[in-house]
């Protein structure tokens, strides 16, 4: 426009028509870099790199993979407990047959045998408990003997944990011994034990109804793997 002598009227429009067009565009821009500077902002306030999108999706795929591999090992878990109370059915079920089986003999002289297998059975019941226990409380006790033979003072507060235990929970007192006995030998102290594992092994070992020692070596490990009380 400068190095015309006489611009036209049409050539003036067109040039003001441009600056207007330029001043929209530049307004646009800096719109859209307000917004991506507050978009950076924020991914940056949740921990994500802009300039990194290929290293974030890599870990967001390991990420899924990691708590897919975890979902795998519940299902696993629950299927073993679905089989054992599957088992167990199976075994109170057996047992409901025998017991209706043993209240029908007929006659005094089966009925006096009968009478005597249960009165055998009732009376020996409680001296294979107590010998249980005390073969559980020894391997404990081994659990915890340090140098020279010495056995850890905390034996004696394990040992009235486990008889506590069996006599709130199912199972024996040998059975929670000898979850004592699993947790010490999983590495776990007596002082870790005694502030909370302990127990809370034995309720976990209810709510997913695994054997006492099974609870003890997954609660183990659990508090091993995440670190927490």
């Amino acid at each position: 426009m400068s190095a015309l002598e006489s611009p036209t009227k049409k050539q003036t429009a067109a040039l003001e028509t441009q600056w207007r067009a330029v001043s929209r565009l530049e307004q646009k821009q800096g719109q859209e870099t307000r917004q991506m500077a507050a978009t950076r902002a924020e991914l940056y306030r949740l921990g994500i790199s802009a300039g990194g999108g290929a290293r974030e999706t890599a870990r967001i795929t390991r990420e899924t993979d990691r708590y897919n591999q975890q979902l795998a090992e519940q299902e696993r878990r629950l299927r073993d407990v679905g089989e054992r109370q599957r088992k167990l059915n199976a075994i109170r079920a057996k047992a409901d047959k025998m017991r209706d089986v043993r209240n029908n003999l007929a006659g005094n002289g089966a009925g006096m045998m009968a009478a005597g297998v249960t009165t055998g059975a009732t009376l020996l019941a409680p001296i294979r408990a107590y010998s249980e226990s005390e073969n559980a409380a020894n391997q404990l006790a081994g659990s915890m003997m340090g140098p020279g033979g010495k056995v850890a003072p905390e034996f004696m507060k394990l040992n009235k944990l486990a008889i506590a235990l069996g006599d709130r929970l199912p199972g024996t007192t040998a059975d929670f011994q000898n979850m004592m006995t699993m947790l010490r030998r999983q590495g776990m102290s007596a002082q870790v034990i005694l502030g909370g594992l302990g127990e809370s092994a034995a309720y976990l070992g209810v709510q997913l109804q695994m054997a006492p020692t099974e609870a003890a070596e997954f609660a183990a490990k659990l508090q091993d793997a995440t670190q927490t009380t």
